[in-house]
């Protein structure tokens, strides 16, 4: 005797049949369906698929269902005794059956007649109704399982599951292109192919699929679209679930109110969300219509790379391109960038591993690190994160408030959050340009932000129809032009007091804004990369690098502040900035200083900027070159 169970039924709806008198599993077959006529009505007997397991029933698990399993299946001319051979007395479930439904227009009406829901489609998208194919509104969310360089993420996506189990309610919140909707799917497939989670339901939904089933999944017919994705009423059974809702910043009464009783522990079912910010029509704001405390709440902290994740996935993605064959200094040179480019932010990571690969596909056998440093600090590259990247800003539907708010984040580096209705905050964070860290301080969510916004902000003026002949020269018209056009903003600009001197002196993030605002248009089209130390992954920080054919390289000082430490990083003795000095051209430190501060020595590489107490005069020493006064 063995017991057996219908795939999607309870444990307490299991029966027992008897073994003694039957050879084959085909014999099984027929007895499984002379005993459970009506559930099985108008499906023939070769079409029930039958599968080995070994689940235990006690008391307590008897309204359990089982929905997903890892059995063995069960072949029609398989003898019974090879398989089964326990005691008579064993109440264990040996056997599931997976009937295969005619392909009917009213199949989901009569899967919900004999199951009392509509079972996991294996293949469909998130256990729902939709095939694949069906899907059109989001054709470039998420990613491919079956792809080489995916990255399964075990580490990050056991732990959300240990918390969820413990929680039942996770809530996690995080800007676009951080990586929520491929979170969701492999959370998912972790589910689904693990032995421990057999007994539970697995349902993924994402409110922009109802679109695709002409149902706009809005707060007031989120309902409707539930049903018409997943074939029943939303939570029409009880049977515990694990539930993962991708997008839920549109979502339902009900829906919340089931929420909030999962965060009261009085029902088994699990969802974690993952989503932006506001709901309804108050999309503006942070909130949500149940307060989600802090224990139940994530951010793009929880989920973004792991420094092993981003490692790992690096260099696989790198290897299945073949890199380490040509250059294995490529891979740990390309981990030190990107680490330092976009903080573990998996959006972006994609992003720049990607467009690399599709750059230098034609060069990949004869690529080297330098040619990938000249490619990400070229306009090229610049141009796919501007316009093929949704997670980075769009500056031209900026509000004023809001481009003022990222000029002080950029200057001051962060900047104190205070929850309140300001909107200009609530849309920088809720677009993904800033981000609130652990000390309740707002920042630029990753470097690689900061450049697109010093870009997009600073450098769309009106370029010059000449080009600089040398580095210098490029400095002294940077200077020359800073002198009639910026005296009353360093004027205006913040300052504070330097504790060397009482004297009060520009912030340097301000002289690194205007120095780069001017020379962008100076350039006549060749292309400027700003924040070059996360570019370069050096140890120090260095400004500016211009693209080919020019390739200069820049620093800002100012006060004389750190000199013989950066006169030190670019000697190639030391290997600091050791990318810089294999393939910069020129090289310059712009040192800027009060005209009261006298310049002792000059020294190779540096350029001496001294500006008088107005701002209305520059004078410019540089070694080997005249002394230069610029007034007007």
């Amino acid at each position: 005797m063995v017991f057996c169970l219908i795939q999607g039924d309870a444990i307490k709806n299991s029966f027992p049949i008897d073994t003694s008198s039957h050879t084959t599993i085909g014999h099984l077959k027929k007895a499984i369906k002379d005993e459970k006529q009506n559930a099985f009505s108008g499906i023939n007997t070769d079409k029930l698929t039958l599968w080995k397991v070994d689940i235990v029933q006690t008391k307590k698990n008897q309204e359990m269902t089982i929905k997903e399993h890892k059995g063995v299946e069960l072949h029609s001319f398989e003898s019974i005794g090879t398989h089964f051979q326990e005691v008579p007395l064993s109440t264990n479930i040996r056997i599931i059956i997976q009937p295969l439904l005619p392909a009917t227009t009213d199949q989901c009406t009569r899967d919900t007649a004999n199951l009392g829901y509509v079972p996991r489609r294996e293949g469909n998208l998130g256990g729902t109704l939709l095939c694949p194919d069906q899907l059109t509104s989001n054709s470039n969310e998420g990613i491919s399982l079956t792809d080489n360089d995916t990255s399964k993420r075990p580490l990050v996506v056991k732990s959300l599951i240990d918390d969820l189990l413990i929680k039942k309610i996770i809530l996690v919140r995080a800007p676009p292109y951080s990586g929520k909707t491929s979170l969701t799917q492999l959370i998912e497939d972790y589910l689904i192919n693990s032995a421990e989670y057999l007994t539970f339901r697995i349902i993924r939904f994402s409110t922009l699929w109802g679109n695709d089933v002409g149902k706009l999944c809005n707060y007031e017919n989120f309902g409707e679209a539930w049903k018409e994705i997943l074939g029943i009423d939303w939570l029409g059974e009880s049977e515990p679930m694990d539930i993962d809702v991708d997008n839920k910043s549109v979502t339902a009464g009900q829906f919340w109110e089931t929420v909030k009783c999962g965060l009261q522990g009085s029902h088994d079912i699990y969802i974690i969300m993952f989503g932006a910010y506001g709901y309804g029509s108050n999309l503006r704001d942070l909130s949500i219509p149940v307060e989600i405390p802090d224990f139940n709440s994530k951010s793009i902290y929880d989920i973004k790379f792991t420094d092993n994740e981003l490692e790992e996935y690096v260099t696989n993605f790198c290897r299945y391109f073949n890199l380490k064959e040509h250059n294995e200094n490529i891979i740990p040179e390309f981990i030190k960038y990107i680490k330092n480019a976009t903080a573990g932010h998996v959006g972006f990571v994609r992003h720049i591993l990607y467009y690399t690969r599709e750059k230098m596909k034609p060069k990949v056998n004869e690529l080297t690190w330098n040619k990938i440093l000249v490619y990400l600090n070229s306009n090229g590259f610049n141009e796919t994160i501007n316009s093929n990247c949704r997670g980075l800003p769009k500056i031209k539907s900026f509000s004023h408030d809001e481009i003022k708010l990222c000029e002080n984040v950029l200057l001051n580096k962060k900047h104190p959050y205070q929850s309140s209705n300001n909107h200009s905050v609530l849309a920088l964070i809720k677009s993904g340009v800033l981000v609130i860290d652990k000390n309740y301080m707002l920042q630029f969510s990753a470097p690689i932000v900061m450049r697109s916004f010093i870009y997009q902000n600073y450098g769309n003026e009106k370029i010059s129809e000449t080009v600089p002949k040398s580095l210098y020269d490029f400095i002294v018209s940077i200077f020359t032009a800073m002198c009639l056009e910026s005296r009353e903003l360093l004027q205006r600009t913040l300052s504070f007091g330097f504790e060397e001197r009482e004297e009060t002196i520009i912030l340097e993030q301000m002289w690194q804004k205007e120095f780069y605002r001017i020379g962008k248009r100076r350039l006549n089209g060749y292309f400027m990369s700003c924040d070059v130390g996360a570019t370069f992954a050096s140890n120090g920080y260095l400004d500016f690098y211009v693209d080919e054919p020019l390739n200069w390289a820049i620093k800002i000082l100012r006060e004389e502040r750190c000199m013989a430490k950066h006169t030190k990083k670019f000697d190639e003795t030391t290997e600091i900035y050791k990318e810089i000095t294999l393939y910069a051209k020129s090289i310059a430190i712009v040192d800027i200083c009060s005209e009261s501060i006298k310049v002792q020595k000059l020294k190779e590489n540096f350029v001496h900027v001294s500006y008088s107490k107005n701002y209305d005069a520059f004078k410019i020493e540089c070694l080997g070159r005249d002394t230069m006064n610029i007034n007007f």
